[in-house]
């Protein structure tokens, strides 16, 4: 059975965050772990690829998609749930390696504050799911506007790696209601 995680993250000042939790699935791909196998295991769950990338020191959001990282090599350390303005309070760091997997629901700001220089994923999204926009956590005037835009976001279908009944849709059905 899968280690499983998950964070729920207030809003701040700059990033509205998102009442679904983020969830860590660690040591949950195929090995060995690669591109190829870890699209289709992600895929297999009603999600599709969008790409295969390395990290970002950018803290950003997407208020109109959720995402899902499949990490197939290196090693990074996630901040999740606050912006670059935040300052020190809030948000969580996440240590993950190749073989882990992190959903990160709309609106959850996240960032690499450190990675391996071979650090790489796969990224998806929920069948269905618009390409996404990016917010870089630096705008309080429209704050409004994303937190409805966040609203609307619909429930994947299924959890990425457990499949229509996992964690995922579990922990985010509660979270609805």
């Amino acid at each position: 059975m899968a280690i499983v995680e998950h964070f729920v993250l207030p809003p701040t000042t700059y990033v509205p965050n998102n009442k679904l939790p983020v969830i860590v699935y660690r040591d949950v791909l195929p090995e060995p772990h690669a591109e190829d196998s870890t699209t289709q295991f992600l895929e297999a769950n009603k999600w599709q690829k969008k790409g295969f990338w390395p990290g970002t020191e950018v803290h950003h959001f997407h208020p109109n998609t959720h995402e899902c990282y499949g990490v197939v090599v290196g090693t990074t350390t996630m901040l999740v749930g606050r912006g670059q303005l935040d300052g020190s309070s809030g948000g969580q760091t996440i240590a993950l390696r190749a073989g882990d997997v992190i959903v990160i629901p709309a609106g959850v700001s996240h960032m690499n504050v450190t990675m391996t220089e071979d650090y790489r994923f796969v990224g998806v999204y929920p069948d269905g799911s618009p390409q996404w926009t990016s917010q870089r956590c630096d705008k309080l005037g429209i704050m409004t506007e994303l937190k409805n835009e966040i609203s609307c976001v619909p429930l994947p279908a299924a959890d990425p790696v457990e499949g229509e009944g996992g964690t995922l849709i579990k922990l985010w059905s509660s979270s609805e209601s």
